[in-house]
């Protein structure tokens, strides 16, 4: 089945391939909030979208929608992924904050990404940014944009992507201890964070024509260079099926798909840099 959003009327659809039809779910008339861009799927098989004030989820069983509001209002939440533990996890990029809905209780909480704390910001410059926050999609200096994020279903962890500070986060799912790594080139907008089987992080860089592997054993990440320029790379999948996992990105900028494969090699060196 193929599960997305309908952007126009802020419901879910899933569209049926072998007979080749489509079937609403429409919310309430009580939840006037459109839903977001992006869908996780927990072990049940529920569906767990963002929306203004937290998120939602569908039982496609029943057609029943939930609503779990964020624990900090507003914040533009963004993306969301489920963990290993069937919690749900969800960004807000304009209050840096990431949010996790239990998935046993449905009890909300949050972890809050730390402000940028840089001698170059000073108090006058930091009053400014609190009276005025995000102007036109421009954020508050301080802030680092929790955006895009994905867990790692095999394991303990949560990964963010930080678009406006250029660092990956890692979030302990038991703990909520908050981990930081500043990618290769801060400025090239790190989007998502997607994990495969073997626990490597792949991020795609909307700035920088290129997608990263980030190895939580080693804590390096490598640079693969996208053949095209002007990319605009926001997305991107892994197809696990694959002995070595192939890594899938759309460019939003430039109307192509990237496929990219590992030659045997290569394939070896992963594998023994997870073990």
């Amino acid at each position: 089945m193929l599960w997305f959003t309908n952007g126009t009327e802020g419901t879910i659809l899933k569209f049926d391939p072998i007979i080749e039809k489509f079937q609403r779910f429409p919310k309430p008339s009580s939840m006037t909030q459109r839903i977001g861009g992006t869908i996780a799927v927990d072990s049940k098989g529920n569906l767990w979208a963002t929306q203004p004030n937290g998120a939602f989820r569908l039982n496609p069983n029943t057609g029943e929608y939930t609503e779990y509001k964020s624990v900090t209002p507003g914040g533009n939440p963004y993306g969301i992924t489920v963990d290993s533990e069937d919690n749900a996890w969800f960004a807000q990029l304009g209050a840096d904050r990431v949010c996790v809905v239990n998935g046993r209780t449905g009890e909300i909480s949050e972890v809050i990404v730390p402000r940028v704390d840089s001698a170059e910001i000073n108090a006058k410059d930091r009053d400014i940014a609190q009276r005025s926050e995000i102007i036109n999609n421009v954020p508050a200096i301080y802030q680092r944009g929790p955006r895009r994020l994905g867990a790692d279903r095999n394991g303990d962890s949560v990964w963010v992507a930080e678009y406006w500070e250029g660092k990956l986060a890692k979030i302990d799912i038991h703990t909520k201890k908050l981990t930081e790594y500043t990618v290769p080139n801060p400025t090239s907008h790190p989007y998502t964070a997607v994990v495969d089987k073997n626990h490597m992080v792949w991020i795609p860089l909307m700035n920088g024509d290129g997608v990263l592997r980030f190895n939580p054993s080693t804590e390096q990440f490598i640079e693969y260079p996208l053949p095209t320029l002007g990319t605009q790379a926001r997305f991107l999948d892994v197809d696990n099926s694959t002995e070595v996992p192939t890594v899938w990105v759309p460019y939003y900028g430039s109307n192509k798909v990237a496929r990219i494969q590992f030659r045997t090699e290569s394939a070896g060196q992963l594998a023994a840099n997870t073990r």
